[in-house]
Parts: C-alpha cells; structure tokens; sequence
C-alpha cells in the first residue's frame, strides 16, 4: 500500500496550484474559483490566522454555512 502521509490538504492544494493553475478549483452558486485564486485566498487567510496567534496545534472551530469562505479557513488552518 503506497503511504499517503506526505499528501496533506495544503501540499494537495499546492500541486493543484503548480500544475494546473488555471483549471477550475471550485464552483459556487456565484463565483469560479481557479486553483491559482484558491491557493493564494488560503495564503492570505492563513496570514490572518498567523497574526491572531493561531499556530500548528491550535484548535480552530469553523462555525459557518458551506460556502467558499469555509474552504478557505479550513485550508488556512490546515496549513499551520
């Protein structure tokens, strides 16, 4: 069975990213989001987390409705 360890959501995002930037990430009801604009929203979100003092073992809670704004923070906070 190949290990899969090194596969985490934002090592993920960022292969997307370089290989295939241009390429449609996510759909919503009102926006199209390439993985190029993905990546750098989650860059930009996981700064903010950054600045709060958030940092790799802090538990962060994402109360809010499915939407595109959720994937960002859940990629930021992956991303720490």
């Amino acid at each position: 069975m190949q290990d899969l360890s090194p596969y985490t959501y934002p090592r993920l995002l960022a292969l997307q990213a370089t290989q295939r930037p241009e390429e449609l990430a996510m759909v919503t009801p009102t926006e199209r989001v390439t993985w190029r604009q993905l990546a750098e929203d989650v860059a930009i979100h996981g700064a903010a987390l950054q600045r709060l003092g958030v940092v790799h073992g802090t538990k962060v809670g994402i109360l809010m409705p499915n939407c595109y704004e959720w994937v960002l923070w859940a990629y930021a906070a992956a991303g720490l």
